[in-house]
């Protein structure tokens, strides 16, 4: 459209119908109001889109809530994208969570030694390959040891990776009384 426009004004310029001053400036004039509406039209379909993306992030939130497990969700680059509630509540707040999972003190359930930074469940899982889990044992701030299972599942075609945390406290005392019954009876 610029073009057309600018070759029937340089014609009508040739012919004396316009001034070259006046053809000058309201070439100058078109082109800045195409140049207007490209951007706005370009900011519209930036905004629309930025305006999808937070909805499905809203209804990825509101599905992962109703999961009886913590979930973590890391983009592509390994980045923490999103937690549901139970994830938030585990760490102490949402803003917490990426130290919770990567510096946070957790120790082997076994002997009670505290896990290396290379050790610790999060960044162990993220490291390795394919689906797995992890154990590790986790004092909460009111003094209560928990036993939880880290299990990662990477998402091929999204190149997404969810690592959720089960609370396996309760199966995990079970086990450690059966364990030491059956080693009292053995004596």
């Amino acid at each position: 459209l610029p073009v057309l426009v600018s070759i029937l004004s340089r014609r009508a310029s040739e012919f004396g119908l316009v001034h070259p001053d006046v053809v000058f400036g309201g070439l100058t004039v078109l082109v800045l109001l195409l140049a207007g509406v490209v951007v706005l039209r370009a900011a519209a379909h930036a905004n629309e889109r930025e305006t999808l993306a937070a909805a499905l992030l809203l209804q990825m939130r509101s599905a992962l809530d109703g999961v009886d497990a913590a979930v973590f969700l890391f983009g592509r680059d390994g980045a923490l994208t999103l937690v549901n509630d139970r994830a938030a509540a585990l760490c102490g707040g949402e803003d917490r969570c990426r130290d919770w999972l990567f510096d946070g003190q957790f120790h082997a359930l076994g002997d009670r030694r505290t896990l290396l930074p290379a050790e610790r469940p999060a960044p162990a899982l993220l490291a390795m390959e394919g689906p797995t889990d992890r154990f590790a044992g986790w004092m909460d701030p009111e003094g209560a040891e928990h036993a939880l299972r880290f299990s990662l599942h990477r998402q091929s075609d999204t190149g997404l990776s969810v690592l959720s945390v089960f609370d396996e406290t309760q199966a995990w005392i079970l086990r450690e009384n059966i364990s030491r019954t059956e080693r009292l009876d053995a004596v």
